[in-house]
């Protein structure tokens, strides 16, 4: 079987791949307290605030995000059943299991994060 960088098994080979825009809303608070001899800051930072599933990636052979071109091949039909192909679907295409492991990373951006802490600056 060719990899997923092989030309040949693209839909859309005179196609550019795009991905749609990405946006991203992130806050940062923070609030500095001062003592004798140092001071304390407390922070907030969350990255992607409304959790937004910004897709970063779409698969090489359809340059889509919800189809990794495998169930369009030829011999798709008549090699596997219906039972495979659900299967396949729920493993690579809804969890995104094939793009992890053939190009390592994922299609969509990170999820939301929130970090939280305390700064401590003693001076000198």
């Amino acid at each position: 079987m060719l990899s997923d960088e092989d030309p040949r098994r693209r839909f859309n080979i005179d196609a550019e791949i795009t991905t749609p825009w990405v946006y991203q809303f992130d806050l940062k608070v923070d609030r500095s307290f001062i003592f004798h001899n140092f001071s304390l800051t407390a922070f907030l930072y969350i990255q992607n605030v409304f959790n937004r599933k910004n897709i970063q990636h779409v698969y090489r052979r359809s340059g889509q995000i919800y189809n990794d071109g495998f169930a369009e091949m030829k011999f798709y039909g008549k090699v596997f059943g219906p039972e495979y192909k659900r299967m396949y679907e729920l493993i690579n295409i809804l969890h995104r299991q094939h793009y992890q492991i053939e190009q390592g990373g994922d299609l969509f951006g990170k999820p939301r994060e929130i970090r939280f802490g305390l700064q401590i600056d003693l001076g000198k």
